[in-house]
């Protein structure tokens, strides 16, 4: 059995709740090859609703609606579309290609985000994009208004 480190079982809920844009659920916990079993976070913090309020997602909403407001945007603008393709050890919503060029979009919903959270979560899916995919375009959506980050 391994024993995971407090703030990496922390940081693994982050990815998965920035994975999807949505609070991660016992049974996403136990699907994910990427994270221990919900018994971890018991044994760890008592409950897994603590570890979520810990890793600060613990507010995200349960299900996910801002991926498919912006499929429509990402579908006009880049072809060959793929939905949640998994680079590295997250995933992101969309890749495409724009001028023969390879885009990674990752929308994240990062109102639900806070304070250290926020900043080091965002940075850390930016480090591994870069890291496991340095040929693509990795573009991180936080909200409507970056729209303009998308080529056009």
């Amino acid at each position: 059995m391994m024993n995971y480190p407090k703030d990496e079982l922390l940081m693994l809920l982050q990815l998965l709740a920035t994975d999807h844009n949505e609070r991660p659920k016992q049974r996403t916990v136990l699907m994910d090859p990427r994270l221990p079993t919900h018994h971890t976070y018991r044994e760890r913090f008592g409950t897994l609703e603590e570890a979520l309020k810990q890793a600060g997602v613990a507010d995200f909403p349960s299900v996910n609606t801002i991926h498919e407001v912006w499929r429509e945007v990402v579908e006009a603008r880049f072809t060959d579309v793929a939905e949640w393709p998994q680079i590295g050890s997250m995933f992101v919503d969309y890749e495409g290609f724009w001028n023969g060029e390879r885009y990674l979009i990752d929308i994240i919903d990062s109102r639900y985000l806070t304070g250290d959270h926020k900043t080091r979560i965002l940075e850390l899916r930016e480090f591994i994009a870069k890291e496991s995919e340095p040929d693509a375009t990795y573009v991180q959506i936080n909200g409507l208004l970056d729209i303009e980050k998308l080529p056009y």
